[in-house]
């Protein structure tokens, strides 16, 4: 019998978080452990790429050939994507999933008011997302203390958990589209199409300038994948995704409680 909306949702999510866990986990460990290995090929792809190629991968052209930049290319610009698909799926089901399954209804009828109903689903999300942000991390710091890799390995846990303000960014936005349109479907082909969008926008910057000023209004220009272990953290980066997260979070209510059940 569900007790309340909270422990429902994290009971719907277990093997969902389990599977991500497992799997990023052990990605992460096996791309940080085989460094050593691929070390000399990592430095000599780099050094035939134009200065620009080489900025638009590892960020700074000073860390191709070294543990940062390696781990730039094959991870830390990877993680916000691996998330991106966790937090689509289950935003995409939070509302507009149910509304398909025929269940809002029935959810809805229980007497609860609708910004709880949603707050409790958001934060078991938020929940299983910080759980599989803390896989990715361990799964990285794992892999770079058993091959012995020449890094920081505080600096390298804190770069993969930055990963978590544009979680929120993402739980608040798919979130907001979940609970605005009908379809489970058509909200998470938004959501992801935003976030490709935005990705492909941010990586294009270094070889077309004139995108940067349409850059700047998007996710991916405010998570700094690119210097994050050699660089201080962007604080304000950090914030402005947070606070975009509870906007849209604020305007997924506001679309909740106008929205009426199908069927």
């Amino acid at each position: 019998m569900m007790q309340n909306v909270f422990t429902k949702t994290l009971y719907d999510l277990r093997w969902t978080v389990l599977a991500f866990v497992v799997g990023l986990l052990g990605l992460a460990f096996f791309i940080v452990y085989i460094y050593p290995s691929v070390a000399n090929a990592q430095g000599n792809m780099l050094g035939g790429l134009e200065p620009e190629a080489a900025k638009a991968l590892v960020g700074n052209v000073a860390l191709a050939g070294t543990p940062e930049g390696y781990i730039n290319i094959q991870l830390i610009s990877f993680a916000p994507l691996f998330l991106a698909v966790f937090l689509i799926i289950v935003t995409s089901a939070a509302i507009a999933g149910e509304d398909d399954a025929k269940t809002l209804g029935t959810l809805l009828a229980r007497p609860v008011p609708r910004w709880r109903i949603l707050s409790e689903k958001a934060l078991a999300i938020c929940l299983g997302m910080l759980v599989i942000v803390a896989a990715l991390t361990a799964g990285a710091v794992l892999g770079a203390w058993i091959a012995g890799v020449d890094i920081s390995l505080p600096k390298l846990a804190v770069a993969v958990a930055l990963t978590v303000p544009f979680g929120i960014w993402l739980l608040g936005f798919g979130l907001f589209c979940s609970a605005l349109f009908g379809s489970r479907m058509v909200a998470a082909l938004i959501a992801t199409g935003v976030v490709v969008f935005s990705y492909m926008l941010n990586s294009s910057t270094e070889f077309v300038h004139s995108l940067e000023q349409y850059n700047r209004f998007w996710p991916f220009y405010y998570y700094a994948w690119g210097q994050p272990m050699t660089d201080p953290i962007k604080w304000v980066n950090v914030g402005v995704l947070c606070l975009a997260g509870l906007i849209f979070f604020a305007l997924a209510l506001v679309a909740f409680h106008r929205r009426e059940v199908s069927g």
